[in-house]
């Protein structure tokens, strides 16, 4: 008999690309939550690329660690890896904002802002 080995879709994908995005959200490592829920964080790591699908009797335990709702995981639009890839840098940008101190942090953002006004003054004037 031919070895009929189950080829990941585009449903687990998203579902990994959605669980990695939480998962950094809530500031958990891949082997913490592989810990937490035990597996190994290589197990993780296939449910957030999609290559292995996450069973549904996980789910649960899943979701408590994660203190989401099962729908949370399928919520949304189909996320692109760019979309992925981006969120996963906003949040790491955001988390090493928040861990710079108060000065650091408030001229940081200041500058930031600065940058943002800059440019969309240049896109007005490009369209103009």
């Amino acid at each position: 008999m031919p070895n009929k080995r189950r080829h990941s879709g585009d449903v687990d994908r998203r579902v990994g690309a959605r669980l990695r995005m939480i998962r950094i959200e809530r500031g958990l490592s891949q082997t913490s939550l592989g810990k937490a829920m035990g597996l190994t964080f290589q197990q993780i790591q296939k449910y957030e690329k999609g290559a292995n699908a996450i069973a549904t009797s996980r789910l649960p335990k899943l979701c408590q660690i994660l203190k989401i709702e099962p729908n949370d995981l399928f919520n949304g639009h189909a996320f692109t890896k760019e979309d992925v890839k981006a969120g996963v840098f906003a949040i790491g940008l955001g988390i090493r904002i928040e861990k710079l101190g108060g000065r650091a942090r408030n001229a940081l953002v200041g500058f930031l802002e600065l940058v943002e006004r800059n440019n969309d003054t240049k896109k007005s004037t490009v369209q103009k």
